[in-house]
């Protein structure tokens, strides 16, 4: 899966000419974070995505962006007559999702062509302390006085604010 930020954008944040491999792997592991916490991929990929039927004229999509849905069977079969929004609700026109177990198979296409510049920039902020602080120091003292920062690797309080407009809430 695609990199939510670049070493571009570490430089932007202060630290130049940054070509070190451990970037890239920074770089890597903190977009892994975010897409953990926002519990989607992010950025545009096609995919099929199999959901249980609830009987319900709604089915909500693990996304956040829905761009496309080419699209939808019910137990193999193909199903005519639904809509979908871009926050990922399809909806049978005038009818219900049968119940069942994986029965509705949706090819969707999904996510951002490029992650909004403030997504970007908390996945660089989170790779840049993890770049500069491998092992994740929280503190240091030095002649009698202590300066403390974030944790080397995870993600702070602003930064959960900034990815909460991206997080799917309340889908599982």
């Amino acid at each position: 899966m695609s990199l939510l930020a670049e070493p571009a954008d570490l430089e932007s944040l202060g630290e130049e000419d940054i070509e070190d491999p451990r970037a890239q792997d920074r770089l890597a592991a903190a977009s892994a974070l975010v897409r953990s916490y926002c519990r989607w991929s992010i950025t545009k990929t096609s995919e099929t995505f199999t959901l249980d039927g609830e009987g319900t004229a709604l089915l909500f999509l693990p996304t956040a962006r829905l761009t496309e849905v080419t699209a939808i069977r019910l137990s193999g079969s193909p199903v005519e007559g639904w809509s979908w929004s871009e926050n990922g609700v399809v909806e049978r026109d005038g009818g219900w999702w049968p119940v069942g177990r994986r029965n509705v198979a949706l090819d969707i296409v999904h996510g951002f062509d490029l992650p909004p510049a403030d997504l970007r920039e908390v996945t660089a902020a989170v790779a840049l302390r993890a770049y500069l602080n491998p092992a994740g120091a929280t503190s240091e003292a030095f002649a009698g006085s202590t300066t403390s920062w974030p944790s080397g690797f995870g993600l702070t309080v602003l930064e959960r604010s900034v990815l909460d407009r991206y997080a799917l809430a309340g889908r599982a």
